[in-house]
């Protein structure tokens, strides 16, 4: 019953590939205003990598490899990638990663290192903290009830992808400096 239900969703994840390709190229080729079409298919691409994360505490690469070329397709609507952003939120989760003796998985480096793509140094430090403030939120709130202890895996790809949204929300959408 599990094997099939990944199977089925391992053709949506190759369906949603292919979707976002298109989509893609559209922006590109500039044929239609794809803006929130992309963010829209970011978020569902977010719902399927959180389905996983929360069933099996893994994150497929097609899926990264979705929200990533998702993602460069947004930029397009930025005057710039700011790199440095990139660069640190990589290693602020590498040192959490090693630090932690692999508390958070590689995936949700390679997530968090993707979704930072559309946001600035400042901002990339806004959606590190939104992300862990609010882990740590449900986090406290499970081990008072009982419901989880010092050593429970807790998915982060749900807190990424509303700090994510906050983030990028906060003033309106992309940031064009």
């Amino acid at each position: 019953m599990a094997n099939d239900l990944n199977k089925v969703l391992y053709k949506i994840l190759k369906v949603e590939f292919i979707i976002a390709l298109i989509s893609s190229l559209l922006t590109l080729s500039e044929i239609i205003n794809t803006e929130y079409l992309l963010k829209i298919q970011i978020l569902v691409a977010l719902i399927t990598a959180i389905y996983t994360d929360i069933a099996e505490l893994n994150i497929y690469n097609i899926n990264l490899i979705t929200i990533l070329v998702l993602n460069l397709s947004l930029t397009k609507y930025q005057a710039f990638i700011d790199i440095k952003a990139v660069i640190f939120i990589f290693l602020i989760y590498l040192i959490i990663y090693f630090i932690s003796r692999h508390a958070i998985g590689i995936g949700d480096i390679y997530l968090a290192s993707i979704l930072s793509l559309s946001f600035n140094l400042l901002d990339s430090f806004i959606f590190f903290s939104y992300t862990f403030i609010f882990a740590a939120a449900i986090a406290i709130v499970m081990m008072l009830f009982k419901k989880a202890d010092r050593k429970t895996a807790l998915p982060l790809i749900p807190f990424l992808t509303i700090a994510y949204y906050l983030t990028l929300y906060r003033f309106g959408g992309i940031y064009v400096f």
